[in-house]
């Protein structure tokens, strides 16, 4: 996997090897820029980069459809590693950065325990691995 680059404190990447991204104020990613091209980021509610939109000519340069795992389901033309939550994706593992632990969207879970040990009262929180408590569309 390339180098992550980061903006000052934040958690989100503002490059990767020769891709650098925009961002809003609040981390949404707004583009991505390769040394030949520009690309305006759509994306959905939860975050997620569907479309990428060429700006000179206002081309659809590629899309991708997420599940709520983040499991891509359909993908046309080319894309950057980022997408689900506007978050980099290892091309390798399929792994998503987001801003503390790798989330593996084939298994639906992180790869490294969360530092939050949960709640008794919240018997879904005790699985440190957990991403959306097993159920990210409604957590």
């Amino acid at each position: 996997m390339s180098a992550i680059t980061y903006a000052g404190f934040a958690n989100d990447p503002s490059a990767q090897g020769s891709t650098s991204y925009g961002r809003t104020p609040n981390g949404r990613l707004l583009s991505a820029e390769t040394p030949t091209a520009t690309q305006i980021a759509i994306p959905d509610r939860h975050g997620d980069v569907t479309a990428l939109i060429d700006p000179t000519t206002s081309a659809l340069s590629g899309s991708r459809v997420f599940d709520p795992f983040g499991v891509v389901a359909a993908t046309t033309g080319i894309l950057p590693n980022v997408g689900f939550q506007g978050d980099v994706t290892d091309a390798q593992t399929g792994g998503v950065w987001m801003g503390a632990r790798w989330m593996m969207p084939s298994t639906g879970t992180f790869g490294s325990r969360d530092s939050y040990a949960g709640a008794t009262p919240q018997p879904g929180t005790l699985n440190r691995y957990s991403y959306g408590l097993g159920n990210p569309l409604s957590m």
